[in-house]
């Protein structure tokens, strides 16, 4: 550890470059991966190690993160692999999930704990088990080059990708389906993506030297309301939505257009 003329605290973490870094929910640890193929734990207030290398991979660690609780770490690397930590004791949890047939570049816990999305070089995502490592369904396909980085939404009901196809992905996170087209604008491979602590926005940087921020889905129905002149009337609801629920006014201040012709009454036996 050393302190240089700024005061900044600098811990000598390997022989090897850094290539991934996450801290612990609490904010007491942190959790680096290396191109030695390991990952260390530190102590954030005195940059001193914590235990042994974390070993088991056999390429770079390109990815880290701790679950919400601080009691697991999950790991990408390049050995298209993913592994599961105890974050206390440093010992592997699971046996690698296997899956992706190339580099693992991004990886995740959803906001609950009991998932993990995981990007690829194979230009996939994939859903696992937090708890037993089991890959959850098919992998994600939609993007055309590497997925570079993965989020949850703060419900964990949505999740986004980038991609070196120069696009966003958004994703149902139950199911893994594509949610809507990818939104397009960068100029360049997309590195990075997050969301607002709400979910209302999501920021991307990309090699083009921008960053986008873009309305997250949790806003979608005010941004097209913003669009809009007027609600849907009942027999539009009617025809379009269903007879059997009840109307609900989409846009609230919008007029409702005016709808002289009631449901008809059903008939009884």
């Amino acid at each position: 550890m050393l302190i240089d003329k700024r005061g900044t605290l600098k811990i000598m973490a390997a022989d090897a470059p850094v290539k991934a870094v996450a801290f612990s929910p609490d904010g007491r640890r942190i959790v680096s991966g290396s191109r030695d193929s390991t990952l260390r734990l530190w102590d954030a207030r005195t940059g001193q190690p914590i235990a042994e290398p974390l070993r088991g991979h056999t390429g770079s660690v390109f990815s880290v993160a701790f679950n919400p609780d601080g009691s697991r770490i999950v790991s990408g690397s390049m050995d298209r692999t993913l592994r599961l930590w105890d974050a206390k004791t440093g010992h592997p949890i699971t046996e690698p999930l296997c899956g992706h047939e190339s580099a693992v570049t991004s990886v995740t816990f959803s906001p609950d704990g009991s998932r993990i999305i995981s990007g690829s070089r194979d230009n996939t995502l994939r859903l696992w088990n937090a708890n037993t490592g089991q890959a959850i369904g098919e992998p994600l396909r939609g993007h055309a080059n590497i997925v570079t980085s993965v989020a949850f939404s703060s419900d964990g009901s949505r999740i986004v990708s980038s991609s070196g196809d120069n696009t966003l992905r958004l994703w149902y996170a139950n199911t893994g389906q594509p949610l809507g087209e990818p939104l397009r604008g960068h100029e360049g491979r997309v590195w990075s993506v997050a969301f607002s602590p709400d979910s209302s926005r999501i920021v991307s940087g990309s090699d083009d030297s921008t960053l986008r921020l873009w309305p997250g889905p949790k806003v979608w129905p005010d941004e097209l309301c913003k669009k809009l002149t007027r609600n849907m009337s009942r027999k539009e609801w009617r025809k379009w939505v269903s007879p059997d629920i009840p109307y609900v006014e989409q846009c609230p201040g919008l007029p409702i257009p005016s709808d002289e012709s009631q449901p008809q009454a059903r008939a009884t036996l």
